[in-house]
């Protein structure tokens, strides 16, 4: 790259030489050539590395090892080159691009709108430069990516291969090898993965619907069937509440009679007790001699014989 400063001063001189040459002053025209000659060596001589790249320096064509790190660099005009090699963080995106595999349950499954961010470690710059053909836009290339996200969705079932946060990780690990067998460990860096979208085949997804249709009628139909046997079961709980009510219904209304007749015979009991109590020898005879009419009885005895009073037949 030359200097832009040194060549803008390149052509000012240039131009106040052809200035003065115009005005016929040959020892300043003389002058502002050679300034204007020097000046352009100067900014051929010099080659501007920005922050994030390393240059890699080239003499008649042979590749130097030795990184050219950021800053001013001098190098030897027409015979030697800086050439800047980006090691920024990279972004390589393959969203028009459908990756299929499968996952550990061997179903289908693509992965797409995939982005690659990386990074080119400087110290390997110069071996990028001799060794990898369009190493600006194919450095990542589409082989290892796919290579990466196969060998990842089949690390995962069907339940977690569409988790992104778990899919993303291993494909990062993955392609982090595929690319280190294709070029070396350490040459690049894959700093993150992205994947826009992951999804079954049509197939399964529509298998996926039938099933779930299913589930949701059969949980369906067991809801009403739970519904109409909580109904019987509460008809038939109130069945019982109502006979267990009439039941004791009837329970504590012969308990009542039971203790109403209890009552009543202990009463009856306990006033025959006090008559009995009351019966006295004399109060009998007394009671005897109160209901005599005067008359005497038609048959009397005691100790076992009997006295039959004869003229009572008689009369008649």
């Amino acid at each position: 790259m030359i200097n832009i400063l040194a060549l803008i001063g390149s052509i000012v001189f240039l131009a106040l030489g052809i200035f003065s040459a115009m005005r016929k002053e040959k020892i300043l025209s003389i002058i502002a050539l050679i300034i204007a000659v020097a000046v352009g060596i100067i900014g051929l001589s010099i080659t501007v590395v920005p922050t994030g790249y390393v240059g890699v320096r080239t003499r008649y064509g042979q590749i130097s090892d030795k990184a050219v790190k950021a800053g001013f660099n001098w190098h030897t005009p027409l015979t030697e080159s800086i050439h800047l090699i980006n090691c920024k963080q990279q972004e390589k995106d393959f969203k028009e691009t459908q990756i299929w595999s499968e996952t550990s349950e061997r179903t289908e499954v693509y992965c797409q709108y995939v982005v690659v961010d990386y990074q080119i470690e400087p110290e390997y710059a110069a071996w990028i430069w001799q060794n990898v053909e369009e190493w600006d836009t194919n450095l990542v290339k589409q082989t290892s990516v796919e290579s990466g996200i196969k060998a990842a969705t089949k690390q995962l079932n069907d339940t977690d291969v569409t988790d992104r946060s778990r899919i993303e990780k291993i494909a990062k690990e993955s392609i982090q090898n595929a690319l280190n067998e294709k070029y070396g460990n350490q040459i690049l860096n894959v700093v993150s993965v992205t994947i826009g979208n992951i999804n079954f085949s049509d197939a399964y997804n529509a298998a996926i619907e039938a099933r779930a249709q299913k589930k949701l009628a059969a949980e369906s139909a067991e809801y009403e069937n739970k519904q109409k046997t909580q109904a019987i079961e509460a008809e038939a709980e109130q069945a019982r509440i109502k006979a267990k009510g009439e039941a004791d219904a009837k329970r504590i209304a012969a308990e009542g009679d039971a203790e109403a007749i209890k009552i009543k015979a202990d009463a009856q009991a306990e006033s025959n007790k006090k008559i009995a109590e009351s019966l006295t020898p004399e109060l009998l005879e007394k009671q005897k001699i109160d209901k005599w009419n005067g008359a005497m009885p038609k048959v009397s005895g005691s100790g076992g014989s009997t006295i039959i009073d004869v003229g009572s037949i008689e009369d008649e």
